[in-house]
């Protein structure tokens, strides 16, 4: 039997990416976690996260563990949101996490719920995988699931990790302090300034967050712009 589990990173912020991350272990190597003290990434430091990581991609040489890692642009967030269905952008891209991250092999599934309804996140997972097999897998969707399961504290560390490598890569080819992209970070603070600029918003950024829109409005008189790929579920125009 393999444990497995899900978690994201990168909800919040105004900046950067989401990144979705699975890892799966053998249900006999729980242990393990529990002896590296594995635990939700926000109570970890920069570096435990980074020698839990390195630990982790080791036993995957080792002993066969797997990880699977999808980053998720602000573009696509940003389509989400207009359509009010972020919680099923995060349902689909958990869904490619385990198409991408699962063997064939009898798994039970932990993963980190955003819906206020666990069974409509269960269901909404299943129903966007394309290599769903209920005679090999379980899934339970729990909030607060990586504090609750190490596995998916693990999780959350890797996606945590490679969220904060697409940031470091971003502010490199932006030449910009951008801080953790939280709006409550100064850096990031200092940096809208220069990204939220006509014509329109930088790319990085989600055009869709009310930090966005506020500094928009309150700075230029045109309107905030629409992501050029939004195609609304609701209407036929193409913004």
């Amino acid at each position: 039997m393999w444990l497995c589990g899900i978690d994201e990173a990168g909800r919040g912020p105004v900046l950067g990416p989401l990144v979705v991350a699975i890892c799966s272990i053998p249900d006999t190597d729980a242990h393990m976690l529990e002896e590296q003290d594995v635990d939700d990434s926000k109570k970890l430091s920069f570096a435990r996260r980074n020698e839990l990581v390195d630990w982790f991609n080791e036993q995957k040489g080792e002993r066969n563990w797997r990880s699977f890692v999808i980053i998720c642009s602000p573009e696509e967030i940003d389509c989400a949101v207009y359509d009010k269905e972020l919680n099923l952008l995060e349902a689909k891209k958990f869904a490619e996490a385990i198409d991408g991250g699962l063997l064939e092999e009898p798994s039970l599934i932990f993963a980190d719920a955003c819906d206020t309804s666990t069974s409509r996140f269960t269901q909404r997972i299943i129903q966007h995988s394309t290599s769903w097999n209920k005679e090999l897998y379980a899934l339970t969707s729990e909030h607060k699931a990586d504090q609750n399961h190490r596995i998916v504290s693990m999780a959350s560390i890797l996606a945590k990790y490679h969220r904060d490598a697409a940031m470091l890569e971003l502010q490199q080819e932006m030449d910009v302090e951008i801080g953790s992209g939280y709006p409550s970070d100064p850096k990031t603070r200092l940096a809208l300034k220069e990204l939220i600029q006509p014509p329109q918003p930088h790319q990085s950024l989600r055009w869709s967050w009310k930090t966005v829109e506020t500094y928009w409005n309150e700075h230029y008189s045109t309107p905030l712009p629409m992501r050029k790929s939004y195609h609304s579920t609701q209407q036929t125009t193409l913004f």
